[in-house]
């Protein structure tokens, strides 16, 4: 055994203890503190830095405290995947109190159940003692190695269909995909993912290697989730949230007549006004400029135009930059300037767009037009 491996263990057990308690009071207090999401995603890193703090207690001789703390600990690590899922789906879709309620009944009633026998087994003597030791373990091991496993994965997959869902919507509700897309999030639910398979790999590597792949990978986990849930902000607001591709069918008749109503009124407005230079602009501020609501506007852009609202907004943005490369060739701009000034809220979106538009690099474009 390598002795002087061991303070690095127990530092980096300790700095992912401190960084989950940071993460969750931060969210806590941040200004914008949005009542559910927030609170989930604060509740996910209160339960992870209980978890660590339960095996560094573990690791260093409180075996009789951690006994006695083994009914918190089956309902904190049955907390985590919900927890993950709530965050997902309220910010893609929201939802009752209700809704995330029940899917948190399970970790009450393990942490209810196993307390409850831990009782009975330190009240009892003799038969009825070592009965209620033998019930008392088969619960916590059932928990921690299979329900735990089997509730994990069920909201992983969860998670992930929450997060293709969103992906395709947003490109009906926003003209950019910056701080809205959640990509951050496919990161944190299959680090989970990750996080369980490192939990199953440190029981079958050596004590100090097991502990440091465990400590070492979840402290970059934590630090990662964190960043990003504090930068994060609320996806859609009310008007963005009631601009979400509904389910119920139109007749063909009611959308064709919107359809020729509002699509010449929205293309003069789009030539007149030019509100694709609003790098934040949604569907929402959109359907006001054009004075309708949301969902006749997403009708007339998907049935109307055969776009989607940001392929329609990239297109006057892409026809602007290239407006803007003859017509200010002489200004110098930067390539990323020209897209700013266009509508584009980052070089990497305005490189994108320019290129499934065009078949071209904006570069190439200028090269080829501009210079020739």
């Amino acid at each position: 055994m390598d002795v002087g491996s061991i303070p690095l263990t127990e530092i980096l057990g300790v700095i992912g203890l401190c960084f989950s308690l940071y993460f969750a009071v931060n969210m806590l207090l941040r200004p914008k503190f949005r009542r559910l999401p927030d609170a989930f995603i604060t509740l996910f890193f209160f339960c992870l830095g209980f978890i660590i703090l339960f095996f560094q207690l573990y690791d260093h001789g409180f075996e009789r405290f951690c006994q006695h703390s083994l009914p918190v600990l089956n309902g904190v690590i049955l907390c985590l995947a919900p927890s993950i899922w709530a965050y997902i789906r309220h910010q893609v879709r929201a939802g009752s109190t209700w809704t995330y309620g029940r899917h948190f009944l399970l970790p009450a009633i393990m942490l209810i159940g196993s307390g409850l026998v831990l009782i009975l087994l330190l009240l009892s003597e003799g038969d009825a003692r070592m009965a209620f030791g033998q019930v008392f373990m088969y619960l916590t091991l059932g928990n921690l190695t299979g329900l735990f496993l089997i509730q994990s994965l069920y909201y992983i997959i969860r998670s992930a269909r929450l997060i293709k869902e969103h992906q395709s919507n947003i490109a009906q509700v926003f003209s950019f995909e910056e701080e809205v897309d959640l990509k951050w999030a496919k990161v944190m639910n299959f680090g989970f993912l990750v996080f369980l398979s490192l939990l199953a790999l440190s029981h079958t590597l050596d004590g100090i290697a097991s502990d440091m792949v465990f400590d070492g990978l979840m402290l970059a986990y934590v630090i990662f989730v964190g960043q990003q849930a504090l930068k994060q902000p609320l996806v859609y607001d009310e008007k963005e949230r009631s601009s979400l591709p509904e389910q119920e069918p139109t007749t063909s008749e009611t959308v064709d007549e919107r359809i020729i109503e509002w699509k010449e009124q929205l293309l003069a407005m789009m030539e007149r006004e030019k509100p694709f230079l609003d790098e934040d602009l949604t569907v929402s501020m959109l359907a006001e400029h054009l004075g309708t609501n949301t969902k006749y506007l997403s009708q007339t852009i998907n049935a109307g135009l055969g776009e989607s609202f940001v392929q329609f907004i990239n297109r006057y943005r892409v026809e602007e930059v290239k407006r803007l490369l003859v017509e200010e060739a002489d200004e110098r701009l930067t390539m990323e300037a020209i897209g700013n000034k266009a509508g584009f809220k980052s070089k990497s979106a305005f490189n994108k767009a320019f290129k499934q538009m065009t078949g071209q690099t904006p570069s190439e474009f200028k090269r080829a037009t501009v210079m020739a």
